[in-house]
């Protein structure tokens, strides 16, 4: 798997003016990261990308919206065929505005990895990958 580089979401471009390309782990991380703040039906293209996770924000926190979360987390993760899926481990916290995802997973026989998304009132935020 190959794709065009992004940093802080623009196109990352080298020293000749060409366009960095991601291939393996790189562009694994970097899709995972992209659904978790897209919505779906957001690429008519592909209409079942995204974790739609701004669904979320308004809602009362509660013990039910904390497993609808992690549930629909778990479900696009467990898509990825990269993916050990027995390793997905998720945690989410709420605060007075927020909504803080913590989500671990590993590659198939690869090292772990650890997304940290921020939901606040307008957006999904990639803290940490």
């Amino acid at each position: 798997m190959t794709d065009i580089k992004l940093s802080n979401f623009n196109l990352s471009i080298t020293t000749t003016g060409d366009v960095q390309l991601i291939s393996e782990k790189e562009c694994l991380l970097q899709d995972i990261k992209l659904e978790a703040i897209t919505t779906e039906n957001e690429l008519f293209y592909a209409p079942s990308y995204g974790w739609s996770l701004l669904e979320f924000v308004h809602q009362t926190h509660s013990k039910m919206l904390k497993m609808e979360i992690e549930n629909r987390i778990k479900q696009k993760l467990e898509k990825r065929k990269e993916l050990d899926t027995s390793s997905i481990k998720i945690n989410t916290e709420f605060t007075d505005d927020n909504v803080k995802i913590e989500i671990e997973f590993s590659e198939i026989n690869a090292e772990e990895h650890k997304l940290i998304l921020n939901l606040n009132r307008v957006e999904v935020e990639v803290i940490e990958i």
